[in-house]
């Protein structure tokens, strides 16, 4: 589904991540961990192309994706929920869904919509309400739904638990779960957070210095105070 290999991205004349390589199978939750400034973020990035890989490979079913620009990238199936979520604070919830479904037909993007807002009924709830006056819980829950109206195959989320309150941090791995079992949607996430990585993901991959150095079971990434220690700053 979703390979990475020899991948070389950072920001100008610094390299972050350093040949670095991982795949990911179609219908897998994978949770990226590591401690701050070893590259988690940066990865997904340069997987969805807001950050140029210098070198290597990205390949999503089979097919070379790394020369392809965010846009063409998300047309070729991979979406994107960003750390602070970034959604659009002056338009309706209505107006913040629609906009990620332009490019699919108006029938499709229409049974979507009432797909997601099935799904998440809080939004349905605001729908007509500006986005800048979501809390950050229900902030976060309509950037997961924005991704959603792609309709997408993979979808890449950064920290989506920061700043929540916990009642909501449970219901968004609930959420990530539904989207996986319901959907088949491949899921990479990145989290600070290891109670609810394990909650969302059944596995793991443990970046440090750039580098993958361990793939896992969340559940034992959660009861391992000593790699919990080593790897995760715990």
């Amino acid at each position: 589904m979703l390979e990475v290999e020899n991948l070389v991205s950072g920001y100008g004349r610094t390299n972050i991540l350093h040949a670095i390589s991982l795949s990911v199978e179609t219908g897998e939750r994978m949770a990226i961990l590591g401690r701050n400034g070893v590259g988690k973020s940066t990865l997904l990035k340069s997987l969805i192309g807001t950050v140029r890989p210098k070198s290597g490979s990205v390949r999503l079913d089979g097919q070379e994706i790394s020369h392809l620009a965010a846009h063409e990238r998300a047309r070729s199936g991979i979406a994107y929920v960003p750390q602070g979520r970034d959604i659009f604070p002056t338009l309706s919830v209505l107006d913040n869904l629609r906009v990620s479904g332009f490019g699919r037909s108006v029938r499709a993007r229409a049974s979507m919509l009432d797909d997601v807002l099935t799904q998440f009924p809080i939004l349905r709830d605001k729908r007509s309400a500006q986005g800048s006056s979501l809390s950050g819980g229900q902030q976060q829950i309509l950037a997961l739904a924005r991704a959603l109206m792609s309709d997408p195959k993979v979808l890449l989320l950064d920290e989506p638990s920061e700043g929540i309150q916990p009642s909501t941090v449970d219901q968004i791995a609930t959420a990530i779960r539904e989207m996986n079992v319901q959907r088949g949607m491949t899921i990479v996430l990145v989290e600070q957070n290891l109670e609810f990585a394990a909650a969302a993901c059944d596995h793991a991959l443990i970046i440090d210095k750039g580098e993958v150095v361990l793939k896992l079971r969340t559940a034992d990434a959660l009861t391992n105070r000593e790699l919990q220690h080593q790897y995760l700053g715990v």
